[in-house]
């Protein structure tokens, strides 16, 4: 069975006594029925629509963490898209060609023609007099520079940008719906942690609160430092490791 959205919620859930069940028979059946509904739930100072809206949080805080990762292998979790066509000059968009909004760090730079051809950055006046004297040229140069906002290449049909997007909307409806959970099913537990260290009112659930947000807190860490678990790490690829004398 596919991970799915409302195991991770009930995993917070139980842990803020938000399942309800006046026994441990009913507990566990009500524990155990997915899709969870709100006649479920018993918590008197978190509505079940908060649980849906605080999943839909810890899902884009740990989004955000992959995308702002260089080279993550998550990146492909994360609305892993390319830009549209870019013309030299142009200003870097704000969402992807899917419309959504783009997060993180831009990846590699393709050549718009054929994206399978990974463009090399350049210094900024190497560009240009690659453009000034583009005639002059007899190898096509797969070129790029981006400053500020914008991007300046060599491509004459232009090129697109690998990058990141999150759609809130779209994440909301696959939480409520139970839906196949949008991260690697090893961050399951770090969303959680991360639901429940941010679910607490008041003075309800502040110490837990603390715990578990310091468990979150170390998975994201572990996220940012290139791990793909909080238990394990990358490790150098042959291309990485320096050749023998």
């Amino acid at each position: 069975m596919s991970l799915t959205t409302h195991i991770v919620l009930r995993e917070a859930a139980v842990r803020c006594s938000a399942i309800a069940g006046a026994s441990v028979a009913a507990l566990e059946l009500n524990y155990a029925a997915l899709p969870l509904i709100a006649a479920t739930f018993q918590s008197t100072i978190f509505p079940f629509s908060a649980f849906l809206d605080q999943e839909t949080a810890s899902i884009a805080r740990f989004a955000n963490a992959i995308a702002e990762t260089g080279n993550h292998p998550y990146r492909s979790f994360v609305g892993l898209t390319v830009t549209d066509t870019l013309a030299s000059g142009d200003v870097m968009p704000s969402v992807g060609s899917n419309g959504d909004p783009i997060i993180g760090i831009y990846g590699s730079v393709l050549d718009a023609d054929d994206q399978t051809i990974v463009c090399t950055e350049y210094p900024e006046q190497v560009i240009r007099r690659r453009n000034l004297n583009s005639t002059a040229w007899t190898i096509p140069v797969y070129g790029f520079k981006m400053s500020g906002d914008g991007i300046t290449h060599t491509r004459p049909n232009g090129v697109v940008v690998q990058v990141c997007t999150f759609n809130w909307n779209s994440i909301a409806v696959l939480v409520s719906g139970n839906l196949n959970f949008p991260l690697p099913d090893s961050l399951a537990n770090a969303v959680a942690y991360d639901m429940v260290g941010a679910l607490m009112r008041d003075d309800e659930f502040v110490s837990q609160a603390q715990v578990y947000r310091s468990y979150a807190d170390a998975a994201e860490m572990a996220i940012r430092q290139g791990l793909t678990s909080v238990s394990e790490s990358s490790i150098p690829g042959p291309t990485l490791v320096p050749a023998a004398a």
